[in-house]
């Protein structure tokens, strides 16, 4: 990774950006470096608290090394804080608060482990794989920072079709159509998951949607009957029943389910879907099954053992890619 001076002037950059100034603040820049020099990203087993980027020194920031990354952690480790520590103890609540929840978390760049209870003084805060990946090639260049967050932000904000009210998720269609869903994790990665898949696939359609409180929260049951698909049993329904075309202009369907509403898809969960496709079906068009999560760690760390072979994981913070088990 860059040394800290010249891992600065990327974000310094940003203050000409009206759509990406905000990153640009001090107590921003020197929390994403911190991030990035304690190599904590999703995919590693590293947290970081608030008071760890405090604690961080002019130091250990200029040579960003094994070296003193692993003198740095023991030194912290052991309650002994540099005389140039960049901010003082009282700091770590704006840092908590302007930096990782309004900055960054916002906008998937970074990730709380929510198996930490709230309350608990351990550290809880890393940054996504790809944002991650990025910072950490010494070849990264202001152009490139600022192609991926454009891409990122945008994202997120074409996600904010998705309104959080009292009465819970609504979802825009890609007929036009609105539904009203509970507000819950398990309809906000829904939505997630619609609110993508309408701009990437090919006549992408929702066939079937499940919502916790009313169960059936739309179904288009012509265009289920075109793909011989039946939805009756409720016992049995998935979160969700798309079809799109695939490149090759071929049907194909995919079952849907949260991994918080219900668990992964694993092998029995599998061969009840089918059901609900009738046997000529199954013969003609492609079925896919996809459990979606909201990170990478949370399918490694406790449900990967639980997933089906020959089913996909669609994972929220890092959309554009899909995981097959094959």
């Amino acid at each position: 990774m860059l040394a800290f001076p010249e891992f600065k002037r990327l974000f310094i950059d940003l203050k000409t950006d009206e759509n990406l100034k905000f990153l640009s603040s001090a107590t921003v820049i020197k929390t994403i470096f911190t991030f990035v020099f304690l190599k904590a990203n999703e995919s590693s087993d590293t947290r970081v608290s608030p008071d760890m980027i405090t604690c961080m020194s002019d130091a250990a920031a200029k040579k960003p090394t094994i070296y003193n990354r692993e003198n740095w952690i023991q030194q912290y480790k052991q309650g002994l804080h540099s005389n140039d520590r960049w901010m003082a103890p009282n700091t770590r609540e704006t840092v908590r608060k302007d930096a990782i929840k309004k900055a960054l978390i916002p906008y998937g760049l970074c990730l709380s482990d929510e198996t930490i209870p709230t309350n608990s003084p351990k550290p809880r805060y890393n940054l996504s794989d790809d944002f991650f990946s990025l910072l950490n090639n010494i070849n990264i260049t202001s152009k490139k920072l600022a192609d991926y967050l454009h891409k990122t932000i945008t994202m997120k904000n074409k996600a904010s079709v998705i309104l959080k009210n009292k009465d819970g998720i609504l979802i825009d269609l890609p007929n036009g159509e609105r539904r009203l869903l509970e507000y819950s994790n398990s309809t906000i990665l829904l939505s997630k998951y619609i609110t993508h898949h309408k701009q990437s696939l090919n006549q992408f359609t929702p066939l079937f949607i499940s919502d916790q409180k009313e169960k059936v929260a739309h179904v288009d049951r012509d265009r289920s009957s075109e793909f011989g698909i039946t939805v009756n049993d409720h016992k049995i329904i998935p979160d969700g029943i798309f079809a799109h075309l695939s490149n090759a202009g071929n049907p194909v369907i995919s079952f849907i389910e949260i991994v918080d509403s219900c668990g992964p898809i694993t092998e029995t969960r599998k061969q009840e879907l089918l059901k609900l496709v009738s046997d000529e079906s199954i013969s003609e068009i492609e079925i896919r099954f996809v459990t979606v999560f909201e990170n990478r760690k949370t399918m490694f760390k406790k449900f990967i053992p639980d997933i089906a072979w020959g089913t996909d994981v669609w994972i929220s913070n890092n959309p554009d890619n899909l995981i097959r088990l094959i």
